[in-house]
């Protein structure tokens, strides 16, 4: 299409995508579940469909697709889903996923939803959580070729949450890192402002070494929230990209469903 101009457009989801799925959890008895989520979406506002199901992606279940097993020895979670890193950065930002002010528009996501991925977390202990994860490439004769390794450890307690995370990915021949992330943030609710921190280090090749640091609040005001948010995106590298964020909005329910 045409590069210039304006559009006008009506658009599917915004602040959740449109979805459809199935979930369901088998109680096996002596404290362990059995359990499974399948998540497709769909574009609301048309019959679009594949390929690109409103997500981006042309996989049927593209959302999400895991079996998970939980017990007093932890959970143990396989299949499509999505990234310890991820997690991090979505309960950090004061927007979450979806809002146009949110994180993953400069800081790196660490890859929303892994693809053949295997999750262990560890029980809660007095608030903290840690985790490990790998997403097998799956390339005969080099099984390190495009794999992913992560880990981190949560705390959360009351009005505190802390989060550290680290993931590595591999190139596509095996031979190294296509890129390492290091993310470390949190949030404190002070009941009249919740504040928001992060900063991140994610390298890689030559064309690849930033620092992201991130700031932002969610303020309770009639009977909604409104959130704010900079980032600072600091490009180290010879071609010094850098860039700034600044998001603010206004989330106001309507009810336990509905909100504006």
């Amino acid at each position: 299409g045409n590069a210039n101009g304006k559009s006008i457009r009506l658009d599917s989801g915004v602040t959740g995508g449109s979805r459809i799925g199935f979930k369901g959890v088998e109680d096996l008895g002596g404290g362990m579940k059995a359990a499974f989520q399948l998540e497709t979406g769909y574009c609301a506002d048309s019959a679009a469909g594949a390929p690109n199901f409103c997500t981006g992606s042309n996989q049927f279940m593209g959302r999400q697709a895991h079996g998970d097993l939980t017990g007093a020895f932890g959970a143990l979670s396989a299949g499509r889903q999505y990234s310890i890193g991820f997690n991090n950065l979505s309960t950090i930002d004061p927007f979450g996923t979806g809002f146009a002010g949110q994180i993953n528009n400069i800081v790196d996501p660490s890859g929303i939803r892994l693809n053949n991925s295997v999750t262990y977390a560890t029980p809660n202990m007095g608030g903290f959580v840690g985790a490990a994860e790998i997403a097998f490439g799956e390339q005969t004769g080099n099984w390190e070729a495009n794999r992913e390794t992560g880990a981190g450890l949560t705390y959360a307690s009351g009005p505190a949450y802390v989060g550290f995370s680290f993931y590595d990915v591999s190139n596509s021949n095996g031979s190294g890192a296509a890129k390492k992330n290091y993310t470390f943030g949190g949030t404190f609710d002070f009941g009249v402002v919740k504040l928001h921190a992060l900063a991140q280090k994610t390298t890689g090749p030559s064309t690849l070494d930033v620092i992201d640091l991130m700031g932002g609040v969610t303020v309770p005001v009639a009977g909604g929230n409104v959130m704010a948010s900079y980032i600072h995106h600091n490009d180290r590298t010879s071609s010094d990209k850098d860039a700034q964020q600044f998001g603010i909005g206004y989330n106001y329910p309507l009810s336990k469903r509905t909100a504006v």
